[in-house]
C-alpha cells in the first residue's frame, strides 16, 4: 500500500515512516498539509492512504479534510490522528475516513486500522 504521512512533528513522522516501511508499505512523509494538497492534487498520485495530523501550522489537517470533502475525483483514504480527540468528531461522515486515532496511540492500533483500508 502507498501511504503518505502528514505530520509536523519530525520525530513522530520518522517513527511512523520506519514502522510502516518495515511492514512492507511504500511510504512518503511530508511536514504539512500544503504539501499533501499538492501531492493529492496530482491525478497520477496513486496514494492509497494518508495518515493526517489535524493540528499543524499553515494549513491544518482540519482545513484539508474540509476541503477534501469537495474533491469528488480523489478516492484516497484517510486516518486522522490528533492529541485533541474532540477534533476527530468532526469527520465521522467523511466517506474516505477509515478512522481516528488519539495521540499517543500504539503501533498495533495503527496497524489494525490500516487493515481496514479498502483495497
Amino acid at each position: 500500500m502507498k501511504i503518505l504521512i502528514c505530520d509536523d512533528d519530525r520525530d513522530f513522522r520518522a517513527m511512523l515512516y520506519f514502522h510502516l516501511h518495515r511492514q512492507g508499505h511504500e511510504v512518503m512523509a511530508v511536514a504539512d498539509a500544503i504539501n499533501t494538497v499538492a501531492l493529492l492534487g496530482d491525478p497520477e498520485h496513486r496514494i492509497d492512504l494518508v495518515i493526517l495530523d489535524l493540528t499543524m501550522p499553515r494549513l491544518s489537517g482540519v482545513d484539508l479534510m474540509q476541503s477534501f470533502a469537495t474533491w469528488s475525483s480523489c478516492k484516497t483514504n484517510f486516518i486522522v490522528v490528533s492529541g485533541d480527540i474532540d477534533l476527530t468528531d468532526r469527520f465521522d461522515k467523511q466517506p474516505h475516513l477509515v478512522g481516528c486515532l488519539a495521540k499517543p496511540f500504539s503501533l498495533p492500533e495503527l496497524d489494525a486500522m490500516i487493515e481496514r483500508v479498502p483495497r
